[in-house]
């Protein structure tokens, strides 16, 4: 039997085979480890989105069971939304989640909301349909569910889209994955612990099996006996055929060893006995005889010597040496070209038929082996064909896979008995002899091909000898040789710096919107420009509304500023939840404890929020304490306070409406001193300013929700006017700062950002007058700053700037203030 190539047998690995049992163990187990691994991050992401589209179902359906009928400023009946603050409460347990929604009916009436949201295609219904999709830059999940309203006009179907960014989910989904993540790992861990004790436990037979081969006498090939684990015993019967076959091989050496001993003895012995018999002849005629019968017998024994090296080198061949795809028709050509030149061939009349197809099949087979298989039938052919034999060699496709070689000859031929005889070795025919060793050199090679050897009458009478291969494939077919390519590399410069986006560049120009006074906010920049002296300013100051009317409308390509600064927290946090922010690129050394949103809204400042009073005035009256205690002063003395009170327009001002909209969430005091002061008569201001000089020229006695900042820089100034906080709560607002998505100098935004909130900053903030550090304005008391109820940004912002929260809330403050 032929042996593969090498590249067509799998080696087994060297080194330890528990070592391999353990890489394979350990494979197993990282295998089962990943799987679980990947299984818990898809059960931790299914789990969080479940936990929160609870979420997202509380608060859609206690938006829906607001939506109702009510007649409009004409008094005809109309679709309206009272957005409940229980369902920005709920979505809050996601702080820096961004949330989206809208209201519409199936008419197609807008309610509220952003309309562009992206609706799936499907038809909506009372059973809340979620989904996910990018919206804003973001991944959002969505819920949309509609709800049947039975009103005089018929029954109207209105629906609601409710999404929310999955920061948080995906951040407990995350957290989740981590604790079943080291669970998992911890297991493996132990696993693997475990895993060489039981590679050694697995591998004891074959320590037995090893024990028992080595204690066996060197002559013992007898099988291995005794019962052995289903896992090994492969390997025992692979030991026992392959001893088996060895014992075979043994025997078979030990035979031919015999046999070639013998015929060299014969043939030694019969050269012997004619020189011998040469030097007792009595004439010169019987010494020539006798010495022509010696050198015959010494050829004879030359020629058995030849071919019994060729027999062991056929058979070593077989058992060594990797078979290889060869062209027949090639390789018979070649050995026929050598023949005809043999002296010992020159009387045979030798033809060649090929019937073989283009192009050639090939077979995988030794060409030595094969060559001296050929030869060895041509040679048989002429030794037993007589004189002048004919031989002819034909190659021919017995079927699609094999290919028949078949010699046949003039000669006398070979009777049926004797075809399977002749195959031995030694076993030579006819009355020419011979070695006995032709055929059975061609039969080891044929069995060594895995060829079917055949031999029977040719159509002339003499012996045909057929061997038949199979196949392997086509031959190769000649193509274009494969040329090698040189490369060249070119190394060429790269110039960074002032080409990259967004990199800080030496004289930048930082385009700052603000709704800040520029008196007030100066010596923060000129801090902040003696640090960087590379950054300059163009600044632009606008009152809270218009600030949050322009960012809207801004866009890029220069139009739109790199940061944003307002004390309204509310407008600022729609801004940020449009999407028009983008987050701080490096977090400052303070930002952990700043008022910040999502990493893109930060708040470097702390304002309360308080009353200004006329100290004269108040003279012969009681300081307030409460809110409710304000109520009743203004109240019992309504002479004093008639048309002399003030707050902000909420219509107009933006810091008011955010104060004026936070108080009333705190309870009745709020919406009962709005009243009481509408009764009363108030004068409505847009600027803290104008509100400070009312009260020191006595135009009015008393300011309610006034910036306590600029009203403390404007007080310090004049002791006609005096600031005083209460005794139950103040509102505290952070004033926050922004990078625009589309700053055209982020970097340096980011640096003034981080500015803000660092040491030097803060340090800035509190020597500045109208400002205050994040820890407050330095001329509170302790018992003041423990009054403070600071704004946090985050989802709950939302509620104020819906449109018809909005503008309900301020129908219901102009009645209240205005009576």
């Amino acid at each position: 039997m032929m042996r593969p190539e090498p590249g067509h047998v799998r080696h087994p690995a060297r080194g330890s085979l528990s070592r391999r049992l353990f890489g394979l163990l350990c494979a197993g187990v990282g295998a089962v480890y990943l799987l679980l691994l990947a299984f818990s991050y898809a059960e931790s992401g299914l789990r969080a989105d479940q936990t929160y589209d609870r979420l997202l179902r509380s608060a859609a359906l206690s938006m829906l069971e607001r939506v109702q009928m009510r007649p409009d400023e004409t008094g005809d009946p109309r679709l309206w939304v009272d957005l409940p603050a229980a369902a920005f409460d709920t979505l809050a347990f996601a702080p820096d989640d961004r949330v989206f929604y809208r209201v519409h009916s199936r008419a197609g009436e807008e309610l509220t909301g952003n309309p562009r949201l992206p609706m799936p295609k499907r038809t909506m219904s009372s059973e809340p349909y979620l989904y996910t999709a990018t919206w804003s830059g973001e991944p959002v999940r969505f819920l949309v569910q509609s709800r049947a309203l039975l009103t005089e006009q018929g029954e109207i179907w209105v629906t609601l889209q409710l999404g929310q960014t999955r920061l948080a989910r995906d951040a407990d989904a995350l957290r989740a994955f981590g604790w079943s993540a080291l669970t998992l790992t911890a297991v493996a861990v132990l696993c693997l612990a475990l895993v060489p004790l039981a590679a050694r436990r697995a591998l004891a037979p074959l320590r037995g099996l090893s024990h028992d081969l080595e204690a066996r006498h060197p002559d013992d090939l007898g099988p291995l006996d005794g019962p052995s684990p289903r896992e090994v015993a492969g390997l025992v019967k692979a030991l026992n055929g392959f001893m088996s076959r060895l014992t075979a091989m043994q025997r078979r050496s030990e035979r031919f060893i015999a046999d070639v001993a013998h015929q060299m003895r014969t043939g030694i012995n019969a050269v012997d006995a004619e020189v011998q018999m040469a030097s007792e002849a009595a004439s010169l005629a019987d010494v020539r005889e006798r010495l022509a019968r010696a050198r015959s017998q010494s050829a004879r024994t030359m020629r058995l010597t030849n071919q019994l090296l060729s027999h062991a080198m056929v058979i070593h061949r077989a058992e060594a040496q990797p078979a290889q795809a060869l062209d027949l028709r090639a390789l018979v050509r070649e050995v026929l070209v050598e023949v005809l030149a043999a002296p010992q061939f020159a009387a045979m009349d030798l033809s060649f038929e090929d019937a073989l197809p283009e192009p050639a099949p090939t077979i995988l087979g030794d060409p030595v082996s094969l060559r001296e298989a050929l030869r060895n039938l041509l040679e048989n052919a002429v030794q037993h064909g007589g004189a002048n034999v004919g031989v002819t060699v034909t190659l021919a496709l017995v079927s699609a896979d094999s290919i028949a070689l078949r010699v046949s000859d003039t000669g006398p031929g070979l009777a049926e008995e004797e075809r399977l005889r002749v195959l031995e070795r030694f076993r030579a025919s006819g009355a020419t002899g011979g070695s006995g060793l032709g055929l059975a050199i061609v039969a080891e090679v044929a069995q060594a091909h895995d060829a079917e050897l055949t031999i029977d009458t040719a159509a002339s009478g003499g012996l045909a000898v057929t061997v038949t291969f199979p196949g392997a494939s086509p031959a190769p077919q000649g193509g274009p040789s494969r040329r090698d390519a040189l490369l060249l590399l070119a190394a060429a410069p790269l110039v960074l710096g002032a080409a990259l986006p967004g990199a800080a560049r030496a004289d930048a120009t930082l385009t700052i919107w603000s709704a800040t006074d520029a008196q007030i906010i100066a010596p923060i920049l000129d801090a902040f420009r003696d640090a960087h002296p590379d950054i300059s300013f163009r600044y632009r100051d606008f009152d809270t509304q218009a600030l949050y009317s322009a960012v809207l409308a801004s866009g890029p390509g220069g139009a739109a500023p790199d940061v944003v600064i307002s004390p309204a927290l509310d407008l600022q946090v729609q801004l940020v939840n449009e999407g028009l922010a983008r987050p701080l690129p490096r977090r400052a050394v303070q930002a952990e404890s700043a008022a910040n949103w999502r990493g893109e809204l930060f708040g470097f400042t702390l304002e309360p929020e308080v009353i200004v009073l006329n100290p004269a005035a108040f003279a012969a009256l009681p300081r307030p304490r409460s809110h409710a205690g304000l109520a009743d002063l203004i109240r019992d003395n309504p002479a004093v306070f008639a048309g002399r009170l003030g707050t902000y327009d909420i219509r107009r001002s933006g810091i008011g409406y955010l104060l004026s909209a936070q108080a009333a969430t705190l309870g009745p005091d709020h919406a009962r001193l709005t009243e009481i002061m509408g009764h009363t008569g108030t004068q409505l201001f847009e600027t803290t300013a104008d509100m400070v000089r009312a009260v020191a020229e006595g135009e009015i006695l008393l300011a309610t929700g006034v910036l306590g900042s600029y009203a403390a820089a404007l007080v310090s100034a004049d002791e006609r006017a005096e600031i005083l906080l209460l005794e139950d709560y103040n509102l505290a607002v952070p004033r926050t700062a922004f990078i625009s998505r589309d700053a055209t100098q982020p970097e340096a935004a980011a640096r003034f950002i981080e500015f803000l909130l660092a040491p030097a900053g803060q340090a800035a903030l509190a020597r500045a007058p109208g400002l205050a550090p994040l820890t407050g304005p330095d001329w509170l008391s302790s018992t003041e700053r423990a009054s403070l109820l600071t704004l946090q940004p985050g989802p709950g912002m939302l509620l104020w700037q819906d449109r018809m929260k909005r503008q309900g809330f301020l129908a219901d403050w102009v009645r209240s203030i205005t009576p």
